[in-house]
């Protein structure tokens, strides 16, 4: 593998998902003492429900076509056609996923008074849809994207930090947040088609959208055990148990994007170009990687412990101590997600044998489902953080043995 590119790459990931995650965490102690508990659980409450839509738009192109990007880089014809090909099918998932969002909002009584809030929360789609970033990680050159979303999500926060200073500016929040995805969207899209001079290609490649469902499907069932437990809080509590619950999710999930997304997806070009030649020397190489990733992960835990207090004061001050016990629980899931996501991104995807994704996917979020709906009723948010740890150690466990019986049939 190339080593450096990798580092590089890795190291302008880790920028992005601080832009990303870490940006939006440092503004949530400001955020929380202007809106107030129940209103944070609003807003953490809409931007859960938009994150399944999300899934739509976003597909599984992070993957598919980052894959047929890295496999045909030296062909520039190849590579317009592919992009154009994306584009074009991300476009159509978003204008899917508006009509079916709006019908959403519109029909259930859950939602009455808070039209504009899930409207701006949408909005982050239109960005998603339109950042190529699959683009620039399948060409292996990420430091322009990062740079970009770094700007854009400062810009975002310190707007943040300017307007949003009471409990009715739930829906500016959010708005500022939303158009910080579209703004790094349109600033990535021009350079890629400036950069890599992407000129309009009329023929349409399926490849993408065929190696992409299945990655879809694993992707969408994988986010009920993530998300369900916040949905269905939002069932049976209150805003303010939810806003308690999210409170924890929020920061266990920024710290798994830190932990899990630089190093996988710079990895996920080169191991994939090893699993298509040999794959035994694919696994090899992500055998020495996940051995790495599960002392770093299991150290992450320990001081995530350690630290709740702490974290919590900071990010969300005294009117959130009751995550405190909470986040505490949840702290082995960054390196649950970790592992998993080695395992299934670099070990299923890699080799290409992602058609086994959804079938582990499906398990798993029908196991979680179930035990959300019977167990949250009775005992509340710790039920949902002790499903989800259940959930993400199933999945590790199911997809390792597939992938053992396909590296020694």
């Amino acid at each position: 593998m190339q080593k450096t590119t990798i580092v590089k790459n890795a190291a302008s990931l880790t920028l992005m998902q601080v832009a990303n995650a870490l940006v939006p965490l440092f503004v949530i102690p400001f955020v929380v003492r202007a809106l107030g508990v129940e209103a944070f659980g609003k807003v953490s409450y809409a931007q859960t429900i938009v994150a399944y839509f999300s899934l739509l738009v976003n597909y599984g192109f992070e993957y598919s076509a980052t894959q047929e990007i890295a496999l045909n880089r030296e062909q520039s014809c190849r590579l317009r056609v592919i992009f154009w090909s994306v584009l074009k099918s991300k476009l159509f998932l978003l204008l899917v996923a508006f009509l079916a969002y709006v019908g959403l909002i519109f029909l259930s009584p859950r939602f009455e008074g808070d039209t504009m809030l899930y409207l701006f929360a949408f909005l982050i789609n239109v960005g998603m849809a339109i950042t190529p970033t699959w683009f620039f990680q399948g060409m292996e050159s990420m430091w322009w994207v990062a740079l970009i979303n770094v700007v854009m999500k400062v810009l975002a926060a310190l707007f943040i930090l300017l307007l949003v200073v009471g409990s009715s500016d739930y829906n500016l929040y959010v708005l500022l947040m939303s158009l910080s995805y579209c703004g790094a969207g349109l600033a990535l899209f021009f350079l890629a088609y400036f950069k890599y001079e992407l000129k309009y290609e009329s023929q349409f490649d399926f490849s993408p959208v065929r190696k992409g469902f299945p990655i879809f499907l694993n992707t969408a069932l994988s986010n009920i055990y993530a998300l369900g437990g916040i949905t269905i809080i939002g069932i049976y509590l209150s805003n303010a148990e939810i806003g308690i619950y999210a409170g924890a999710h929020k920061i266990v999930s920024a710290m798994s994007m830190m932990l899990s997304m630089p190093l996988s997806m710079a990895l996920f070009p080169a191991l994939s170009r090893e699993f298509s030649q040999s794959v035994q020397l694919g696994w090899k190489s992500l055998k020495k990687c996940i051995g790495m990733v599960f002392v770093v992960g299991s150290v992450f835990t320990v001081v995530l412990y350690g630290m709740s207090p702490i974290i919590v004061k900071i990010f969300l001050g005294d009117a959130f101590s009751d995550v405190v016990p909470l986040l505490q629980m949840l702290s082995p899931i960054p390196m649950l997600v970790v592992m998993a996501t080695m395992f299934t991104v670099q070990g299923l995807y890699g080799m290409q044998a992602q058609n086994a994704a959804p079938l582990v996917g499906g398990v798993v979020a029908l196991f979680s489902l179930v035990a959300y709906w019977l167990a949250i009723p009775m005992y509340g948010v710790y039920a949902a953080a002790v499903v989800y740890i259940i959930s993400e150690l199933l999945e590790i466990m199911i997809v390792y043995l597939i992938l053992f019986r396909r590296i020694h049939p």
